[in-house]
């Protein structure tokens, strides 16, 4: 049994039903396989690997009659009946008769081979089933469903969504409920494409969506230290499925040709709200700064303990520390490394250093320089000479003199390409 789950067996023995039963479900929702893929012998290698960490899915192999049966995310979540698209509203009509969600095509309302109507804020879609994969973790990624809460200006197809869950008892003041028993996810929002949505089931108020949108800003809000463990591993939990689906999304949306490594950080994390709960569930022991500027900024400011640091960060003026962002099968990592500053320049029209990097930055990396004023919005250097591989960078502050040079430093963020293998199941 891994770590999470022995995380999972500790909070049984001490916690009330009420939350086992929530937890238990919302694990079997979000990470284990449809019944079809569990009576379709004989078990795959992956299926197998899940069979041997799964605490549930053994029994449900022993109760699945012969011919299999529903997908097992569709009886436990009852959103209202779905919407009809444009032009089809017999089809909507008799849709809004069933009180669950049932098994779907990927063309948008059941039985019409209609297509799903373009997404638009404040829509409660569903995700194509088709997305539904094996990915990390030995787990089988469900697709959840999700609240279209904005359509950025670019990439194009892109679409901002919160995640969308259906646990009471699991939820936070940042969870804002939506009807029918569903609450949408402030703190846990990414970027998808388009084409990802498949049924519109409703559009909810203006003012539900504002409230969403306005929660996305705060990020996590405090809950009862009682409900604390079963909280933080269930916001853990949908993070994570948040990530799988949006690392998918990220390939197709952005070729590596067109996109930079920061483009990709701000595609998946372009919130700050969505940068901090991200951090808090891989990096809890990160510093962030109070008033974040932005994602970037954040990136490059956030400081690890004394204990986590290269040992190369001490006894030398000239090194300085910065943070690396790399891409992992959970999303977005970070670590701290050193750089050397080999010389410095101030002249009348304003400042340029440079330096080499201590540690790798292989081909494709991306290095991001500001001037650090503390307790002022970092100032972005207008000019940056980069040679990844060698580590070689140099950086100009047009206009940056007197006072200001002197008493700031130098911020570095060293932003990594995303390497084929963190995008689980591949692009498609």
């Amino acid at each position: 049994m891994n770590n999470f789950l022995s995380y999972w067996a500790d909070m049984v023995k001490r916690e009330p039903w009420e939350l086992k039963l929530a937890w238990q479900e919302i694990w079997q929702v979000r990470g284990c396989p449809p019944d079809e893929l569990l009576s379709s012998p004989p078990p795959d290698p992956e299926l197998q690997r899940h069979l041997d960490l799964c605490p549930f899915c053994a029994g449900r192999m022993e109760d699945l009659l012969p011919t299999g049966g529903p997908p097992l995310t569709e009886p436990l979540i009852h959103p209202p009946g779905p919407e009809a698209a444009p032009g089809d509203q017999d089809a909507g009509s008799a849709s809004r008769s069933h009180d669950a969600a049932s098994p779907k095509d990927d063309a948008g309302a059941p039985g019409t081979g209609a297509q799903a109507p373009p997404p638009r804020p404040g829509q409660l879609r569903s995700l194509r089933r088709s997305l539904g994969s094996w990915g990390p973790r030995g787990r089988y990624y469900n697709p959840p469903m999700v609240l279209v809460t904005g359509i950025p200006e670019g990439p194009p197809q892109a679409v901002r969504v919160a995640q969308v869950h259906h646990q009471e008892v699991l939820a936070s003041p940042a969870d804002v409920p939506l009807g029918h028993g569903l609450f949408a996810e402030a703190w846990n929002t990414y970027t998808l494409r388009a084409e990802d949505l498949d049924q519109l089931w409703e559009t909810i108020p203006d003012a539900t969506l504002k409230e969403v949108t306005g929660l996305t800003q705060q990020g996590f809000s405090p809950v009862p230290a009682t409900d604390a463990p079963w909280i933080e591993a269930f916001q853990r939990l949908e993070m994570e499925v948040g990530a799988f689906f949006a690392l998918r999304a990220l390939g197709a949306l952005l070729g590596e040709s067109q996109a930079s490594p920061s483009d990709l950080i701000l595609l998946e994390l372009g919130e700050i709200s969505a940068l901090k709960a991200h951090l808090r569930a891989s990096r809890p022991e990160v510093a962030l700064p109070q008033e974040p500027p932005g994602v970037l900024e954040t990136l490059a400011l956030a400081r690890f303990p004394e204990h986590g640091l290269p040992l190369a960060a001490s006894g030398d003026e000239n090194r300085i520390l910065l943070n690396r962002a790399h891409w992992g099968v959970d999303g977005l990592d970070l670590s701290p490394m050193t750089a050397e500053i080999t010389f410095r320049n101030e002249d009348p029209g304003g400042l340029t250093f440079g330096g080499v990097l201590d540690g790798e930055s292989p081909e494709g990396s991306e290095l991001r320089v500001w001037w650090d004023l503390g307790g002022e919005a970092p100032i972005p250097a207008g000019e940056v000479s980069f040679a990844p591989g060698d580590g070689f960078f140099r950086a100009r502050f047009q206009g940056l003199t007197g006072d200001a040079a002197r008493r700031g430093r130098p911020l570095l963020l060293l932003c990594l390409p995303r390497p084929a293998q963190s995008l689980p199941g591949g692009g498609s």
